[in-house]
């Protein structure tokens, strides 16, 4: 078309296209002016209804005078083609000039605030643009920007979700309301607005993916990489702004552009001050503790990983020579020297999916964690700070959440079902209680232990030399609080604090207990873990936790419980997992060393072959659990956080369009669904009622309302194959579970299907329904075992035989093939095994052989619940994989040294 007139325009040159349209430079030969004409692609108004709103989008769109929106001249029509003419802007998209490299802050911010002005005068008059994003912003030679398609972003909205050719430039920058078609308002622009701006400073895309489902995905159900943690000098207000302009509900956002360019323009204004002072912003600590001060002021942008070693292993040796010569002692005194900050490289590590997998030492001297060993078995580590390398603790195998005497001398630990205490220094492991799936302990100065047994228990007390263990704390359910966990001592041994998880993650709370009583202190609402690190300069010292993945600090009287000043940023990115309140860092007990882990705590679902392959994804990453395939093999039930409230409901995948469907909507978690044996209904837990868990049925449709089965807690497992029962588990006294069988029709009182006093769970039916294969720790670890069908499922009298012992070292998560020829189960080392079986009257197994070793770490939740899944013919298995496989220990010793004020908000007060 170069050369040619359209109505009195002559085409000069091609300027860009895209999904929309083309868009060409031309002269007005009437009024010898340069315009750009943008021709329409034809499928965008072929219908009639779309062509008349359209028109009415644009004619409002040319009513709009404002500097920084393009003005629509002309609405034109040549030969069925539809083409607008606007104003010729000579400059370049936005886009491009961040694909050159992210701008610069005080660039970025004059942009944005540029670009909301516009968006102001649209909204005044009733006008929602629809489609913000980079390549929608032009930047002129003067720099001033002009937002472009007015008129056109009708379509976009309407056409983007069903268009299969759909990209990634559009998608990421949808709000949550328009990924899921609903209504859209002016703050759908300020949740646009605001990914342009982080996209500017960080030069990325907050919710980016190579596939835009992925990006609807995230959009929907996770939170961006703080901007502090992609970019040095970023200030913590500034992230905070761009938080709440793209918080997942509207109604928390900024509700008029106004407030959020009044945010901006303060930022903006403390730039150019200290620009005239000659002095940087204060941004998170992390950035000052973290990485080398020169390289710090050499570069605007995140030194890169390489560099980030390259400064950590320098502070290693540091701080090796250090200690070796006395430099520094781990004391009080240390507040003159400069915070040291290394990494230590644990190698591949367990999702903590429940959280705690390091430790500090009392004195500050060695880090324990959990890593595999070199065998793919998980253990217990330890590294002294002054050496080069940690080592394997023998006979730790499974160890979860480890924690110290208050001397050093011991370290105790979770595995197994129980709570177990070894010497570093040398000597096996020791057995002190039962302790179910355990959810973190505390040692005080005269010997008890306070530890949380499971996710639907009391805090419990046991001596340090072994015994049984008692409730120390009482779950008040008329308050809706369904666990308590995460237990510290403070500093006089008699009072701990610990966290009290509510059905409602908005009422979760730190609380402080004793070991005198069983009265309970309301301090204040969390979103984690607390621990108390004492310090000079803060009364007593300081209360670390977390929120939205960034470790605070702030100063805390642990006399008279309460904080004081402001909370200050310690790092980003932190491995905080939402659902089970826990964020992992450990803080030694002079206060002087910090450690924590950092990471994504997503996964992925894949399938492999029976040779370990990987086929394909389901879906992007994100929190989804406990995968159950339908028994037509179709469709697949998950548990998945709600992306408002962070509570886990049911939701079903179509396997072929991959997309999913929310199935439960209570405000209360809804997790571990099972479907029945014809897939009409899925049973599931929830704690919407007493907070300590009930089984719940719906058809899988979701075409029905939510029945009440059970009430006095349990999590389902599987259906008998005529679908008259449900196999479930329930907590016992100590946290362990033990198995029960629940009528469905006619409704009875359950059967217990054993009641030993060992850990039983993840229990499932053989095909023929003639055989039960379940986990127990009855042989001191878990192993899977088999054993009959009770009289009340098969109608006769099963094998007078006992279980039978499948896995040979160690085992759970068992699974059978649909034509019950092959039974599958998970070793510790995470490597898939197989048994050939044969059921019937009679039960035959061989012994186990490996078919291939699980992506590097197969996430499990719950009590030995592996989310795992065999496809029906045992070819295909689909495995919840980890998207990060590692999360190193970052130490930083003296880490309170260079405290200053931060810009997090306070925790909420309880009444």
């Amino acid at each position: 078309m170069i050369g040619q007139n359209i109505s009195h325009y002559r085409i000069i040159e091609k300027l860009g296209e895209g999904g929309m349209g083309v868009v060409y430079k031309a002269e007005d030969l009437h009024l010898g002016r340069t315009v750009a004409l943008k021709f329409l692609a034809p499928h965008l108004i072929a219908n009639p209804d779309g062509r008349q709103r359209f028109l009415r989008e644009a004619q409002a769109a040319a009513a709009l005078d404002h500097p920084n929106i393009c003005t629509v001249h002309e609405i034109g029509e040549v030969e069925g083609q539809t083409f607008l003419v606007m104003a010729f802007v000579d400059g370049s998209t936005l886009s491009e000039k961040i694909k050159q490299r992210p701008l610069p802050l005080d660039e970025a911010l004059a942009i944005a605030i540029q670009a909301g002005g516009g968006l102001q005068a649209a909204h005044d008059k009733g006008i929602v643009h629809r489609d913000i994003k980079s390549a929608n912003l032009m930047v002129s030679r003067q720099r001033r920007v002009q937002i472009m398609d007015f008129g056109l972003a009708y379509l976009a909205d309407r056409t983007r979700l069903t268009d299969t050719q759909t990209t990634l430039g559009t998608t990421a920058y949808m709000s949550p309301e328009q990924a899921q078609r609903l209504p859209v308002d002016r703050r759908t622009d300020i949740w646009s607005l605001a990914v342009v701006f982080y996209e500017m400073v960080t030069g990325q895309l907050p919710f980016g993916s190579e596939h835009p489902q992925a990006a609807i995905y995230a959009i929907l159900h996770q939170e961006p990489e703080p901007m502090t943690g992609l970019r040095l000098g970023v200030p913590l207000q500034l992230d905070r702004f761009v938080r709440k302009a793209l918080a997942k509900k509207p109604e928390e956002r900024y509700q008029h552009v106004e407030e959020f360019l009044v945010d901006l323009r303060t930022v903006e204004e403390q730039l150019r001050r200290s620009a005239a002072r000659g002095s940087q912003p204060k941004a998170a600590l992390v950035e000052q503790v973290a990485v080398d001060p020169a390289l710090a002021a050499a570069s605007p942008t995140q030194p890169s990983r390489a560099t980030q070693r390259t400064a950590w292993i320098a502070t290693g040796v540091v701080l090796g020579l250090a200690a070796a010569f006395g430099v520094f002692s781990l004391r009080h005194e240390t507040q003159s020297i400069e915070p040291i900050a290394f990494t230590v490289n644990t190698g591949p590590s367990p999702p903590e999916t429940y959280g705690g997998s390091s430790a500090i030492s009392p004195n500050g001297h060695a880090v324990a964690y959990v890593a595999q060993d070199e065998s793919g078995l998980e253990m217990l580590w330890l590294r002294r700070l002054d050496s080069n390398g940690g080592r394997v603790l023998e006979g730790t195998q499974g160890a979860r959440r480890p924690f110290w005497s208050p001397d050093g001398r011991f370290l105790a630990f979770f595995a197994d079902g129980q709570l177990k205490k070894i010497d570093p220094s040398g000597g096996p492991a020791v057995l002190i209680c039962e302790a179910g799936a355990g959810l973190g302990g505390t040692w005080s100065p005269t010997g008890e232990i306070v530890f949380a047994p499971s996710n639907r228990s009391p805090l419990h007390r046991v001596s340090a030399g072994g015994g049984v263990s008692s409730p120390i704390t009482k779950l008040e359910t008329a308050r809706g609080e369904n666990s308590h966990r995460w237990p510290q001592f403070l500093p006089d041994g008699g009072r701990f604090l610990f966290t009290i998880r509510s059905a409602d993650p908005e009422n979760t709370i730190l609380a402080v207990g004793s070991l005198d009583s069983q009265e309970i202190r309301r301090l204040f609402r969390v979103q984690s873990n607390a621990r108390f690190a004492p310090a000079p300069g803060a009364r007593d010292g300081y209360l670390l936790f977390a929120r939205e993945r960034v470790l605070i600090a702030q100063p805390f009287d642990a006399t008279g419980l309460e904080l004081h000043g402001e909370p200050i940023g310690l790092a980003q990115g932190l491995l905080h997992n939402v659902v089970s309140v826990f964020a992992d860092f450990s803080v030694s007990d002079n206060g002087a060393v910090l450690v924590y882990r950092l990471g994504s705590g997503l996964n992925q679902l894949w399938w492999f072959d029976r040779a370990g392959k990987r086929l394909e994804s389901i879906g992007g990453p994100g929190e989804q659990i406990q995968p159950r395939l339908s028994p037509d093999g179709r469709k697949l039930a998950v548990s998945m956080p709600d992306p408002f409230t962070g509570n886990r409901d049911v939701w079903v995948i179509e396997l072929v369009t991959g997309v999913p469907q929310r199935l439960t909507f209570a405000p209360s978690n809804d997790w571990q669904p099972s479907w029945s044996p014809d897939g009409s209904r899925i049973v599931f837990t929830s704690d919407r009622k007493s907070g300590q868990g009930g089984l719940y049925q719906r058809l899988a449709s979701g075409g029905s309302e939510d029945e009440d089965l059970f009430q006095d807690g349990g999590s389902p497992s599987d259906w008998s194959l005529d679908g008259r029962f449900v196999l479930f588990e329930r907590a016992q006294q100590a946290g362990n579970p033990s198995l029960w069988l629940l009528p469905i029709a006619p409704r009875r009182e359950p059967i217990p299907f054993s009641q030993k006093r060992f850990a039983e769970s993840d229990a499932h039916f053989s095909p023929d329904g003639r055989w039960i294969a379940f986990t127990s720790n009855e042989s001191g670890r878990a192993e899977v075992y088999v054993a009959p069908s009770p009289e009340a499922v098969t109608g006769a009298k099963p094998w007078p035989e006992g279980p039978r012992r499948i896995s040979t070292a160690g085992g759970a998560g068992a699974r059978w093939r649909r034509d019950g020829r092959e039974l599958y189960y998970l070793a510790p080392d995470h490597n898939l095994m197989s048994v050939e079986v044969k059921t019937g009257e009679r039960f035959e197994a061989s012994l186990p052989t490996l078919l291939f070793k699980t992506c590097e770490q197969a996430f499990w939740t719950g009590y030995w619940q592996s989310t795992y899944d065999p496809g029906a013919d045992g070819q295909r298995f689909l495995f919840n994989c980890p998207v990060e496989s590692s999360s190193p220990v970052e130490v930083v010793v003296n880490w309170t040294a260079k405290l200053g004020s931060g810009g997090h908000d306070r925790p909420d007060h309880v009444p």
